[in-house]
């Protein structure tokens, strides 16, 4: 099955956001399943954090062996972590970069 991760975003005026949301609204129109919770746009730092942490968390539960995830980088903490939670799993990861500065300052050591 084809998955995503959707999570929380601080308002739709940037657009880094705007191209997440974008392409979430893509995987969903092509029958994604989204693994995480609901999209959310809560500006509040705290619910807007614990949403994203609720939906990484839940992740695990909707996975299965031989999924393909679609994970939009950056992800901020969580990427390594849905990574590996993932692979253990026997998922397949995608990545889509969206902000390739960040992406190279980061050193990945998910294979």
């Amino acid at each position: 099955m084809n998955c995503y991760l959707s999570r929380n975003y601080k308002g739709l005026s940037s657009a880094g956001n705007k191209a997440k949301t974008d392409i979430e609204q893509i995987m969903k129109d092509l029958s994604f399943k989204n693994v995480g919770l609901k999209q959310t746009t809560y500006r509040n730092k705290v619910l807007s954090f614990l949403f994203t942490l609720a939906g990484v968390l839940k992740a695990p539960f909707c996975l299965h062996r031989g999924d393909y995830l679609v994970l939009q980088y950056p992800l901020k903490k969580y990427y390594t972590l849905v990574c590996c939670i993932a692979h253990v799993k026997g998922c397949k990861v995608i990545t889509i970069i969206h902000d390739l500065g960040s992406f190279r300052r980061q050193k990945l050591t998910v294979e």
